[in-house]
């Protein structure tokens, strides 16, 4: 932490993450030493922010003829920035151009599974997941290849 002059009764913590509690202590030193610290603060929370950690390790596969099952491990709370958490699921067929968009809005969630006849068996995907909470959409993915069901 920073030293500051002893006639200052003010400091700026910077650095500390969103939406998370942090208690604070003062610590006073001079030549002779270093004195107690003080007893913590009240608990203090900082503001929501958009998340910034998309999910990792995206994968899938498997499941039933005309599914497309996508994975994922979900993002830490504290890593979530702010209330309202969800994923953001996107995908398309392999070549294509266009994307279609799922919203998973359960915070514990880690699997999606898109249903739909017109889905051949072993058919590769681009996949994408990115996440969201009250202040906005926040990181995509990189994008991972998942292929369909089988026949």
């Amino acid at each position: 932490p920073e030293v500051i002059n002893g006639r200052t009764h003010r400091a700026t913590v910077v650095d500390l993450s969103p939406w998370v509690e942090y208690e604070f202590r003062v610590v006073a030193s001079n030549s002779v030493g270093i004195g107690e610290p003080s007893r913590p603060s009240a608990l203090l929370k900082t503001k929501a922010a958009v998340p910034v950690v998309a999910p990792t390790n995206i994968s899938g596969g498997g499941g039933s003829r005309s599914e497309l099952v996508i994975t994922w491990e979900p993002v830490s709370e504290e890593l979530q920035n702010g209330e309202g958490f969800g994923y953001i699921v996107m995908f398309r067929p392999l070549g294509s151009t266009t994307w279609t968009k799922a919203v998973v809005a359960s915070v514990e969630s880690s699997k999606y599974v898109y249903r739909n006849e017109s889905i051949t068996p072993l058919s590769p995907f681009e996949v994408k997941v990115g996440v969201y909470n009250n202040q906005g959409e926040g990181t995509l993915s990189s994008i991972s290849i998942i292929y369909s069901g089988e026949d």
